[in-house]
């Protein structure tokens, strides 16, 4: 029992709307472009998001509120310069086995 109520917290549930009819339904893509975005996919591995920006053809702001529909999860757009700004030489002294910013 509580093995399951943890997958189900875990685990947002799916809502009935795909995330590539959603975003055609908004009017953002067209279908032949869904289409050609999902074969992509299908060769890339990629998620489906990440086609669509690859291809130009949606922008991150516009996809984000639909991953949230889709998902049931808040999106996060996190960013290093967002959450430490002007600190990148500090970072250095705390990683120094990663690539430097100079």
């Amino acid at each position: 029992m509580i093995k399951s109520a943890l997958n189900s917290i875990m685990q947002p549930q799916r809502k009935q709307t795909r995330l590539g009819m959603r975003l055609v339904q908004s009017g953002l893509i067209s279908e032949t472009q869904l289409h050609t975005a999902l074969e992509k996919q299908a060769a890339s591995g990629q998620f489906l998001g990440e086609t669509l920006l690859d291809l130009g053809l949606i922008t991150i702001e516009s996809l984000a509120p639909h991953l949230e529909a889709t998902t049931g999860a808040p999106f996060v757009r996190l960013t290093v310069p967002a959450i430490f700004p002007n600190r990148w030489r500090e970072l250095n002294l705390f990683f120094p086995s990663t690539s430097r910013v100079r």
